[in-house]
């Protein structure tokens, strides 16, 4: 997608000076307003590396994507108080990758350099445990995809139901089956169930979100599935 910006190479400074931007972006984000707009927009601005020959993908700058999983942390809460287990889940995994870049920013400056140092370090094959990077990337693609579903599945959903919690409720099962389920044990799942029973109305979840019409709704399903 071109709206991701510049994929040139970051200039590298001193660790401490670093902090400094990330800590008044996530400040900014945790001041102004949720919206999904925003939430793509933060996907929208992360740079990308350019990958080696032998390697088709190019895969985002870690400062650009931990910046961003705080808007991610943000859409749970808007699906109930009883998804707050996720959202700090979510957040803890972004301040393990932030500890993660900030232990040595110039050698942890892309997804890439990450894995491929924790690839070499045998942590992939041994376990990193919750500190591993890798493992904590490779969980929040997941819940990206789960996001891409939902709001695929809430474009689909006839707009007569939207005042309905069941609605909400196919949306987010849908999306949790197809993209979370499997890495999942039982008692996950069944907590996952139980906080459905809470989730709000289709329609004031989108209201919360800043999604105010269906076809705005499903311009934004569009952009969310091209990331």
């Amino acid at each position: 997608m071109d709206d991701f910006g510049s994929r040139t190479s970051l200039e590298f400074r001193d660790v401490d000076s670093l902090s400094v931007p990330l800590a008044t972006s996530m400040t900014t984000l945790r001041d102004t307003p949720f919206s999904f707009e925003k939430f793509l927009q933060a996907f929208e601005r992360i740079r990308f590396d350019e990958p080696p020959a032998a390697e088709p993908w190019p895969l985002p700058y870690l400062f650009d994507f931990v910046q961003a999983l705080t808007t991610v942390a943000d859409i749970f809460q808007h699906l109930g108080t009883a998804f707050t287990f996720v959202r700090q889940d979510v957040l803890e995994k972004r301040d393990t990758l932030w500890a993660i870049y900030r232990s040595d920013p110039k050698r942890n400056a892309t997804i890439r350099q990450v894995i491929e140092r924790e690839t070499q370090q045998g942590l992939l094959n041994t376990g990193s445990g919750k500190e591993g990077g890798a493992r904590n990337i490779l969980r929040m693609m997941w819940c990206l995809r789960f996001i891409q579903v939902l709001m695929r599945e809430i474009a689909k959903c006839p707009s007569e139901a939207y005042n309905r919690r069941s609605a909400t409720r196919d949306c987010v099962w849908t999306a949790y089956q197809e993209a979370l389920r499997e890495h999942h044990g039982s008692m996950v799942v069944a907590a996952v169930r139980a906080a459905l029973i809470f989730v709000p109305p289709l329609d004031q979840f989108l209201r919360s979100i800043g999604v105010e019409s269906l076809s705005e709704g499903r311009v934004f399903a569009t952009r969310s599935g091209m990331f």
